[in-house]
């Protein structure tokens, strides 16, 4: 681990310690240093193939409380530190967390609250996601997580959208967007999406900045994103293409394939028994793992057995899977639907 405490209390890096050392004003058998976690006490290590760290005495200890950090990791925590404190925080990196297997990467507080800045160099699932976030909740601390710029050259294919879904944040002024912090900046960078995983724009703020939007998000609006453009629609897909696309669902259908065949054949029909309009629609949605073709037809097989809109609507948010997005985007997704369900059934 890279972070120790000092008898009185003190948070110290093992680069503190190193370069104390070199400039001779500070001896090891002088000092002690203890497990910002555990309390026991550690050994400071400086190897010539490794980086200056702090090791438990016990190697269970040391299995038990050390995580592995990635350079961005370790760095940008102690640069977003030094930022806040130059802006007058009193910020806090490892601090010990409310549960025994978590620090927060940076802590401090902001007026009224308590924020912890969460640095994810790697994606979680939804489930670490929430757990992790309704354990700040409890101890009423506000979490900010902040991604690695590298996540940004992903593709939003449907892996990767399942992947990023979890860290998908929503303000009034951005829609839905992903958050960067770049070293290079020492800025957050967002990328705001529309509803079909197009970037819309890019905004670069200062971390306080970025404080101030996520805690007053009513009261400031920079953009409002709605009526951001709807499905891809390709009415120049041809005859000859949707009888070849057709011919593949039935020869090796995917998962969200079958759950469509499936309704078909419980309604006695087939594949061919779908308009053509069907196969226009493109694409797919942040929202939801099935693409929009399926979805378009689906509502077509409950337009024609004469279901009131509401009632589509409800079938659809039942019998669809959602990408793993948080609680807090589900109005945004239910929203969605029901507009792009009224879109269809008057298209379809």
């Amino acid at each position: 681990m890279y972070y120790a405490k000092l008898a009185n209390g003190q948070l110290i890096s093992s680069y503190e310690v190193d370069d104390r050392i070199q400039r001779k004003i500070l001896a090891l058998n002088q000092q002690n240093f203890y497990c910002p976690n555990c309390g026991q006490e550690l050994v400071y290590r400086c190897h010539s193939r490794k980086k200056p760290h702090f090791a438990h005495q016990n190697n269970q200890l040391s299995l038990k409380y050390w995580r592995r950090e990635s350079h961005w990791h370790l760095n940008n925590k102690e640069q977003i530190r030094q930022i806040l404190v130059a802006k007058g925080y009193q910020a806090r990196v490892e601090v010990a967390s409310y549960t025994p297997d978590h620090r927060s990467d940076i802590l401090f507080q902001a007026g009224d609250v308590v924020v912890s800045i969460e640095l994810q160099a790697s994606l979680l699932t939804k489930e670490a996601v929430i757990s992790r976030e309704q354990d700040y909740h409890q101890a009423k601390v506000q979490v900010l997580w902040l991604l690695n710029p590298k996540q940004r050259d992903l593709r939003l294919t449907a892996n990767n959208l399942n992947r990023l879904a979890p860290f998908f944040q929503y303000l009034p002024c951005f829609g839905t967007y992903l958050p960067y912090w770049v070293e290079e900046t020492r800025l957050v960078e967002i990328q705001s999406f529309n509803d079909y995983g197009h970037l819309l724009c890019r905004y670069h703020l200062s971390i306080d900045n970025y404080l101030y939007l996520f805690s007053y998000p009513k009261q400031v609006g920079l953009l409002n994103q709605e009526g951001t453009s709807g499905p891809g629609i390709s009415q120049l897909l041809k005859a000859r293409e949707t009888r070849s696309l057709r011919r593949k669902i039935r020869q090796r259908p995917l998962k969200a394939e079958k759950k469509l065949l499936e309704q078909l054949y419980f309604r006695k029909l087939s594949l061919d028994d779908l308009p053509d309009t069907c196969f226009f629609f493109r694409g797919e949605s942040i929202y939801i793992k099935e693409k929009l073709w399926l979805l378009a037809a689906y509502v077509f097989l409950l337009k024609e057995e004469n279901l009131l809109d509401s009632e589509i609507y409800t079938f659809l948010l039942n019998y669809l899977n959602p990408r793993p997005f948080r609680p807090q985007l589900s109005f945004a997704y239910e929203n969605w639907l029901w507009q792009v369900s009224q879109a269809m059934v008057k298209l379809l």
